[in-house]
């Protein structure tokens, strides 16, 4: 995945030497540039942005954005695999505290439910992690 993006930056940047692009300084400047600029600029930005945080990833060898990223794929399949719905829990969780929405008599005759509600987002979480 690194080979095709230094392959893009390289091709950015010969772009921008090649056609004498000026890369402005300052945001303002940079604001005031053609379409064109901001494209190259961006495709800079972005492409050293990305080997950036690719290098800082291959170099601490624990994934630290791979395991991110799933962790957030992990959030979206346990909320399908044990068929619930997560904000629905946290509403009901939430309203429970609320002693505007709810109260505090409705709280404790709802104890069940506010314990379901806190295990399974507890739950859920402790199994992604």
């Amino acid at each position: 995945m690194i080979v095709p993006a230094a392959a893009l930056l390289t091709g950015d940047l010969a772009y921008v030497y090649v056609n004498k692009i000026d890369i402005r300084k300052s945001l303002e400047a940079f604001n005031e540039c053609d379409t064109k600029t901001k494209i190259a600029v961006g495709g800079l930005a972005g492409l050293s942005a990305y080997i950036s945080l690719y290098s800082v990833n291959s170099f601490f060898g624990t994934d630290p954005i791979g395991r991110t990223f799933a962790l957030f794929r992990t959030f979206f399949v346990q909320e399908r695999n044990r068929n619930i719905k997560v904000n629905d829990w946290i509403d009901t969780y939430n309203e429970l505290h609320d002693d505007k929405v709810k109260g505090v008599e409705q709280r404790n005759s709802a104890y069940q439910t506010l314990v379901n509600a806190y295990y399974e987002l507890a739950t859920l979480v402790s199994i992604i992690l």
